[in-house]
């Protein structure tokens, strides 16, 4: 049996026009690489892959199409929280600025309002008499609310009594003097120095304050008083006449009072404002002496 093995191998090694036996691996390499390219000439020469290319198309294109919307669909979530990082990053961009110009504009705000103030104490700025004494409006900045009080005193010409004004309404008198600052009680302070006072209507009462509120009282019963109605000094010592306080906003009597008390909105405050302006009375004049 291995002879005829022997004998088969030898007739096989006779037929083929190179010994692969003895080639040596260089040979061999080299010899398979020129039999592989041959053979892949002949098939596509022939044309024999067509049918399995179709064949491998029609089976591998779905997968490769899976693989793919595989890969998108795992990446979805990596966009979406990139694109929720990108919309944060926006909208604290767009809080930054909307709180800048807000700032802004609360600056411009405050700024047209203390040019509007001061336009009106330059085109209202006038000198006048009071008890034959000359008068001149000062205007002055407001350095304390808790306990109000303004940035100009005696070496400016403040004297206690003197008016305090906003925007031509009567808010408050000077009670203390310092030679720059002065100290004032704002009408609707309890402690207020009680003033005289006039409706539209011609009814008299006396403007206090309770501490929130300034009040018209002591107006009797039967006078003409009407909501809406403007409330004016009717002169005293250092407050002459026609100095607005306020308008009428409600009637807080009750039916047994023997006068009625009345509540005056005066449309500005002293704490709301950033400018006051003092009306400042000069010594008194040679003809108002005699």
């Amino acid at each position: 049996m291995k002879k005829s093995t022997s004998r088969d191998a030898n007739h096989f090694r006779q037929l083929l026009p190179i010994d692969w036996w003895q080639l040596d691996q260089p040979q061999k390499y080299w010899l398979v690489a020129g039999a592989v390219v041959a053979i892949m000439g002949a098939i596509d020469f022939l044309d024999l892959a067509r049918p399995y290319y179709y064949w491998g198309r029609g089976r591998l294109l779905p997968l490769g199409q899976a693989a793919v919307s595989t890969v998108q669909a795992a990446g979805w979530p990596w966009r979406v929280i990139s694109q929720l990082n990108s919309a944060a990053h926006r909208v604290q961009q767009l809080e930054s600025k909307l709180a800048e110009l807000e700032s802004q504009e609360a600056e411009l705000t405050g700024l047209r309002a203390e040019n509007h103030q001061l336009r009106a104490l330059v085109e209202g700025r006038t000198s006048g008499r009071d008890g034959g004494r000359p008068t001149q409006r000062v205007t002055s900045p407001i350095v304390s609310l808790s306990q109000p009080g303004i940035g100009i005193g005696s070496n400016q010409g403040v004297q206690p009594g003197n008016m305090v004004l906003v925007s031509g309404v009567l808010v408050g008198v000077v009670t203390t003097v310092e030679p720059e600052s002065a100290q004032l009680n704002v009408l609707s302070h309890g402690s207020a120095q009680p003033v005289v006072a006039v409706t539209e209507g011609g009814a008299e009462g006396i403007v206090v304050g309770d501490g929130r509120r300034v009040l018209l009282t002591e107006v009797l019963p039967n006078a003409s008083v009407e909501i809406g109605q403007r409330v004016t000094t009717l002169g005293q010592p250092g407050i002459p006449r026609d100095v607005l306080i306020g308008t009428i906003t409600a009637d807080i009597s009750r039916p047994e009072d023997p006068v009625a008390t009345l509540v005056v909105d005066q449309s500005v405050g002293f704490a709301t404002a950033r400018l006051v302006e003092v009306v400042v009375t000069g010594p008194e004049s040679g003809s108002a002496r005699q």
